[in-house]
């Protein structure tokens, strides 16, 4: 099972797996319109997450949106890490509780038994001079190791008997803090490096990401060590699960992460993370969009030189004129080919995405804002579209091998969010410097 499977299943008491979901729209009318509409955002979840697992096999290739959106990414966490600047601002609350701390290690040094004691005291020192391994804004990748020694010794150092609270808290926060710079790093170096193979990990990243830059403002926010809490490290850890090989979560750390994001940020992590996704896949509509316009322009420049060459061929033309051609009347036909291609996989991924829109639109409403007959007709068509958005993820079926009527069902639904998306686009001011844009 894939993370954000997982993660559904983590959120039992809100979802569900999608064939109940779909047959609980059928169920729910007859227990009225709030049933009816709970029902559609359980289908409207279920087929967000197979189009986060398995979108890749509809829409496009992974390694091309990636490459699309790479730029927009690595802009973004920069944005989150330039507030840092570095240590100073990060972790006024060490310095503050410089006394607390020499109080603690005092403590460790006289308890500790073995090696630990000299162990967190170099633990400590190696938080408080941090900036030295500190390069281009993140932790060097060839200190991980030492940073993750570090943390371990401070954590062992917490689960001292008798240790004082204070001395525990502060701790536990340089830990939490090493804990935070490593995730950090290896963000930052899967962006700049590492290839993103499919679009759960890519989905994983970007979470991960939110999570280090709500941890961040807290840091950065904080004057002492009191103003810290477990809140942090939970944090923290949900962000090194996300971006771990395989990840896993308890379902309870599941549903309580998506009740703190939804408190921190106002909305759930899924529908969060999945806007970022869309977005994405704009980049690439806009890439489709411009590779068809070349086209058209080629062979607008092909047709109108065949006709010049078709017209003066009544007066002879030359070799090298009859061999111009000739190829190009081989050529045109081709091009036109291509150019209708073109522009049919772009209309294509622009269903898809906006059809996304919808059921992520559906997701995020509120449902005291509509009135019965906008939730029956949401309902209903939550119930349809997303089991062909799944058929398509979860097989690989191209848009050409669906069903005249679910061909229907998809166009339709994603006509009536097509505006939507574009508002939401234009909000998020979503631009590839030297790219294409979404228009």
């Amino acid at each position: 099972m894939s993370f954000w499977s997982s993660f559904k299943a983590g959120l039992a008491a809100v979802g569900s797996t999608f064939a109940r979901s779909a047959s609980a729209v059928g169920s729910a009318i007859t227990r009225g319109v709030g049933a009816v509409y709970s029902a559609a955002k359980a289908v409207c979840r279920d087929a967000l997450v197979w189009m986060a697992d398995k979108g890749h096999a509809f829409v496009d290739r992974i390694k091309d949106t990636y490459a699309a959106v790479r730029p927009f990414l690595a802009a973004a966490l920069q944005v989150a890490a330039s507030g840092v600047e570095y240590v100073a601002r990060h972790v006024p609350w060490l310095h503050a509780g410089v006394v607390v701390i020499n109080r603690t290690l005092d403590f460790v040094l006289r308890v500790a038994e073995g090696p630990l004691a000299r162990l967190v005291e170099a633990a400590v020192r190696w938080v408080f001079d941090v900036s030295r391994y500190i390069v281009d804004n993140y932790l060097a990748k060839d200190v991980w190791a030492q940073a993750e020694l570090h943390r371990t010794y401070l954590a062992q150092a917490v689960d001292l008997p008798d240790i004082e609270a204070e001395g525990e808290q502060v701790l536990n926060a340089a830990a939490t803090f090493l804990d935070f710079e490593i995730t950090r790093a290896k963000i930052a170096d899967v962006l700049n490096t590492a290839a993103i193979d499919d679009l759960s990990h890519y989905l994983r990243l970007r979470a991960a990401g939110k999570l280090m830059d709500l941890v961040s403002q807290k840091y950065r926010a904080a004057s002492t060590h009191a103003e810290l809490s477990q809140e942090e490290a939970f944090l923290v850890r949900c962000g090194r699960q996300l971006i771990a090989p395989i990840p896993s979560l308890a379902p309870e750390d599941m549903k309580n992460l998506d009740d703190l994001v939804r408190i921190k940020l106002g909305r759930p992590l899924l529908p969060l993370v999945f806007e970022e996704l869309l977005t994405a896949w704009a980049a690439r509509i806009g890439k489709l969009d411009g590779d068809w316009r070349r086209l058209e322009a080629r062979l607008a420049r092909d047709k109108a030189a065949l006709s010049q060459l078709n017209i003066r061929q009544r007066f002879g033309l030359t070799p090298s004129e009859q061999g111009q051609r000739t190829a190009l009347m081989s050529e045109v036909p081709q091009l036109e080919q291509q150019s209708d291609a073109a522009l049919q996989r772009r209309l294509e991924m622009e269903k898809y995405v906006f059809a996304g829109e919808g059921l992520l639109s559906i997701l995020e409403y509120p449902e005291d804002t509509l009135d019965a007959e906008d939730t029956a007709y949401l309902a209903e068509a939550a119930s349809r579209v997303g089991p062909v958005i799944i058929a398509c993820a979860e097989y690989g079926r191209a848009w050409a091998d669906l069903k005249p009527e679910d061909q229907r069902i998809v166009s339709h639904f994603a006509a009536k969010y097509e505006k939507t998306f574009r508002e939401r686009y234009q909000q998020m001011e979503f631009r590839l410097g030297g790219g294409e844009t979404f228009n």
